[in-house]
C-alpha cells in the first residue's frame, strides 16, 4: 500500500495493491472489506508502507461484557417484577406487579433457551466455552474457577477470541448465532401487533371491564341501601303504631 500527496478536489487519496481510492478526510471506509483505514502521514509512491489488518479482540470482548450485564440487567427486572413478598399489617401487597404472569416467565424462559444453547457450527458454539456460566438466579457470569487447561472464565474468552476468533462471531451474529435469535424474539414480542401489545391491550380491556363492574356494583349498593333504608323506616313506623296500639289496648283493658 501506498500514500502520496495529491491534490485532487481537496480529496485525499490512496492505493493499495494499485486500486486507487478518495476520500475527504483522512479516513478511507470499506476499502478493505470491513475495516477502515486512517492516514496520518504522507508517503512517496514508491516507498509503500506495508499494513496488517487484525482483529479487535479487546472491543469484542468488552461487546461480550456489556451482552452479559444487558442479560442480566432483564433478569433482574423480571425477578423483581414476579417476586412475591408477604402483604402488610394492613393488608397492602409488596409482591412484584408482574407476579404470577405466564407470560413474563415464558419470556424468561426462551432468552435462557437461546443463550444456554449451541448457536453456529465452529470450534467455538456455546457460552461455556466463553468462560460463561448461570448462576442460581439464572444470570451470567464468568467463571472463577479454573478448570483444568483451560483456565477461568475471563482466560477461556481470551483463548477463544485468539484462536477462533470467526467462530465466536459466528456464534453471536451468525444466521443462527445468539444475538440474531435475540433480535428475532424481542420482535415477535415487542413490535406492533406483537404478543406484549396484544396481551397489554387484552389488560387493558380486563381493567375497563372490572372498573366497569366495579361502577356497576356501586350503584347497585347505593339503591339496594336506599331501599333498604327506606324498608325500616316503613317496618320502624309500623313498629311502633303496633306499639301505641298495644298500649292503648292495655289501658282500655286496665292493664296499662
Amino acid at each position: 500500500m501506498s500514500i502520496r500527496a495529491e491534490d485532487r478536489a481537496a480529496d485525499a487519496r490512496i492505493s493499495i495493491d494499485g486500486i486507487e481510492a478518495y476520500s475527504s478526510t483522512n479516513t478511507f471506509e470499506n476499502v478493505i472489506q470491513n475495516s477502515s483505514i486512517t492516514v496520518e502521514r504522507v508517503t512517496e509512491i514508491d516507498k509503500p508502507i506495508r499494513a496488517t489488518v487484525d482483529f479487535d479482540t479487546k472491543g469484542v470482548q468488552k461487546a461480550i461484557e456489556d451482552f452479559v450485564k444487558a442479560y442480566n440487567g432483564l433478569i433482574d427486572k423480571i425477578n423483581s417484577s414476579t417476586e412475591y413478598k408477604p402483604a402488610d399489617d394492613d393488608g397492602k401487597s409488596n409482591s412484584g406487579p408482574l407476579i404470577g404472569d405466564g407470560m413474563v416467565r415464558s419470556i424468561q424462559s426462551s432468552f435462557a433457551s437461546i443463550v444456554s444453547s449451541r448457536s453456529g457450527d465452529g470450534m467455538v458454539n456455546n457460552l461455556f466455552q466463553l468462560g460463561l456460566t448461570f448462576d442460581k438466579e439464572g444470570k451470567l457470569e464468568f467463571d472463577t474457577k479454573s478448570t483444568g487447561e483451560l483456565g477461568t472464565g475471563k482466560q477461556r474468552l481470551t483463548k477463544a477470541l485468539e484462536d477462533n476468533f470467526g467462530a465466536v462471531s459466528e456464534m453471536f451474529a451468525g444466521e443462527n448465532g445468539i444475538a440474531t435469535r435475540l433480535d428475532s424474539l424481542v420482535k415477535q414480542y415487542g413490535q406492533s401487533g406483537g404478543l406484549i401489545q396484544s396481551r397489554s391491550q387484552a389488560v387493558e380491556m380486563q381493567q375497563k371491564m372490572i372498573k366497569d363492574e366495579r361502577t356497576a356494583f356501586e350503584r347497585y349498593i347505593t339503591s339496594f341501601e336506599e331501599t333498604q333504608r327506606l324498608r325500616f323506616a316503613g317496618l320502624d313506623k309500623t313498629i311502633s303504631n303496633l306499639q301505641n296500639g298495644a298500649n292503648m289496648m292495655f289501658s282500655q283493658l286496665g292493664m296499662g
